[in-house]
């Protein structure tokens, strides 16, 4: 399928968010009956699920407690739109069921169904605890923070569906939503409207954890965020952020870190944008002040209908910044002067993670076959994409990346898809991931670090893909053991249907293991820090990542231990030194 240059423009940013609706079996019983929990001044009552499955194991039964759209946040509407976060104090009898809440956000054609009913709403902020039954006494507590881009995604996504990690490994996990794209990130300069309001309803979400989760059986000193790709770049503003300070005790970030192509963007360029929006919605002026009073006064209707314009190069660019706030100093500067919050960290990525892009949907096309990338199209994009137009950048370009037959082929319609995906992957993902890495150790941090090299037999994007391989977000159910809770049915495009080959079973239990041994004890490796516990000996301990032994896990069949050079490490020097360093000229 050839790429032309008219869509090329639609994968200059990184868009890229899940949803996919649950269904499980769930024991009513009554009122009485149902899980419930007391808080300062509320009950809040969930409902009981039950998890089995054989590759679980045959006798492997559990209930899990499911507290869902617990408001944490005044709904941000009115004149609380565009504002920071207000706390919510729950009362009374409190009815923690119902279906899917979604923030108001563009209809991604990757991330929903049209055939399913979505609820999308501006008063959005909730989120949904999943506990272990019996309920513990002072359990580790996972906070997953969803990616999407900062634009796209939910809490509610069956692929990160947490209820398996919850019943197999004794956590708790917390999922919460956050405000996105135009109501989440916008930002003027003088501050009217302030900007990064989407990662303050995180740490207001956070907050809500701390007070709140020892009465769902949680230990508020045992508290580690987890995200990925732009849940993973929040929880990297976390460790920067003076005021999420003391909220977390550990953080897991995969597939993404801050970095400029963007995870953050300067003061200046993000109120270009949030100008450029307002003058899209109606709302021409270069007064802040009346350009917050004309936003607030537009409806659903009008953010709605501003999403379906399709109006990519601003949906889509505005991030976090600088605010001098939340974000104090610029991020880069902060992680080179190691201004982290205490805390653990494990971090890493997937080796092919830039494969997401030749996904034909991705650029508005049908189709299940790898997207095909001609000479032309190749220089137009890397151009595009880098706001490039130096020659000689373009061809260190491919000097980089192209190999020894691509560059010296004179056929212009050879695919070079393959060698722009790894661009994208690189410069977007894998090495700010990697060079984020090295900057926590630099700074002392005790770091664990990981490459995902395991191409799952069926891919969380759609088991037609099967050219895809360990590409961004495979990680994800494997984290969370979702595809342990596969339905039955024939819906092809449901994840792996319950059919995990035997190694797959036993990488996505360990992974599992990894990530909830991290959660209790700040070390993958062990589960308990409770007498002169062992190891597991059945795979290689995961030693810690240093500046100097740069080891890493690969995750995959035999989980090896990898060390001395990273990841992608000539390709990385070129796009985090030499290639900051072109536009710097060039600018």
């Amino acid at each position: 399928m050839e790429l032309t240059l008219s869509s090329v423009v639609v994968m200059v940013v990184f868009c890229i968010g899940f949803y996919t609706p649950s269904s499980f079996a769930i024991d009513d019983g009554s009122v009485g009956q149902r899980p419930a929990v007391r808080t300062m001044k509320a009950t809040i009552r969930g409902e009981r699920i039950s998890i089995q499955h054989r590759q679980l194991g045959n006798d492997f039964h559990r209930s899990v407690a499911v507290y869902k759209n617990i408001p944490f946040a005044e709904p941000p509407i009115g004149d609380l739109r565009y504002a920071e976060p207000v706390p919510k104090t729950l009362d009374g009898e409190f009815d923690a069921t119902g279906d899917c809440l979604l923030c108001l956000q563009a209809k991604n054609p990757i991330m929903f169904d049209d055939s399913e009913p979505l609820n999308f709403s501006e008063d959005c902020l909730y989120l949904d605890v999943l506990v272990p039954e019996p309920k513990p006494k002072a359990a580790a507590v996972m906070v997953w923070i969803h990616g999407g881009g900062y634009h796209f995604g939910t809490k509610n996504f069956q692929k990160s569906n947490a209820m398996a990690l919850v019943a197999v490994e004794d956590v708790i996990v917390v999922s919460i939503n956050y405000r996105l794209g135009i109501l989440g990130f916008l930002s003027t300069e003088d501050g009217a409207i302030p900007g990064n309001l989407g990662l303050l309803d995180q740490r207001l979400g956070l907050l809500w954890v701390k007070e709140n989760i020892a009465a769902f059986g949680g230990d508020p000193d045992r508290v580690t965020i987890f995200g990925e790709s732009a849940g993973s770049g929040s929880v990297n503003s976390h460790l920067l952020s003076p005021m999420s300070a003391g909220l977390f005790s550990g953080a897991i970030m995969q597939s993404g870190a801050m970095s400029p192509t963007w995870t953050f963007k300067t003061r200046q360029k993000n109120a270009e944008l949030t100008f450029a929006l307002g003058e899209a919605m109606g709302c021409e002026t270069k007064s802040s002040t009346e350009l917050l009073t004309c936003l607030r006064g537009k409806t659903k209707e009008d953010i709605d209908a501003i999403h379906e314009t399709g109006t990519t190069s601003v949906l889509c660019m505005v991030a976090p910044v600088a605010d001098g706030h939340f974000l104090p100093l610029d991020p880069m500067q902060a992680q080179e002067e190691g201004s982290f919050n205490p805390s653990n960290v494990m971090i890493g990525s997937l080796g092919h993670e830039g494969n997401i892009f030749a996904i034909p949907l991705m650029v508005g096309m049908e189709g299940y076959e790898k997207l095909s990338v001609n000479r032309t199209t190749f220089d137009t994009f890397t151009s595009m994409f880098t706001q490039m137009t130096d020659p000689l950048a373009l061809e260190l370009i491919k000097l980089t990346y192209l190999s020894p037959e691509q560059l010296t082929s004179g056929d212009p319609e050879e695919n070079l898809i393959d060698p722009m995906a790894q661009f994208l992957g690189d410069r977007i993902l894998l090495c700010p991931t990697f060079s984020t890495a090295q900057q926590l150790a630099a700074a002392g941090v005790q770091v664990y670090t990981y490459l995902m090299t395991h191409s799952p037999a069926y891919s969380i994007w759609g088991s037609k893909y099967t050219w895809l391989e360990d590409t961004h977000g495979e990680d994800i159910p494997y984290v969370f053991g979702s595809a342990f809770l596969a339905q039955d049915g024939d819906d092809e495009e449901w994840f792996m249907r319950g059919r995990l080959a035997d190694d797959e079973v036993v990488i996505a239990r360990r992974i599992m293991q990894y990530w909830a041994n991290f959660a209790k004890t700040g070390n993958p490796n062990l589960g308990s820090t409770e007498g002169d516990q062992e190891p597991d000996q059945q795979f290689p301990s995961w030693p810690q990542f240093t500046s100097e032994t740069k080891t890493y896990k690969d995750l995959s069949k035999n989980m090896e231990n990898l060390s001395g050079t990273m990841p992608n490490a000539r390709e990385c020097y070129f796009v985090e030194h030499l290639f900051p360093k072109l536009i710097e000229h060039a600018g």
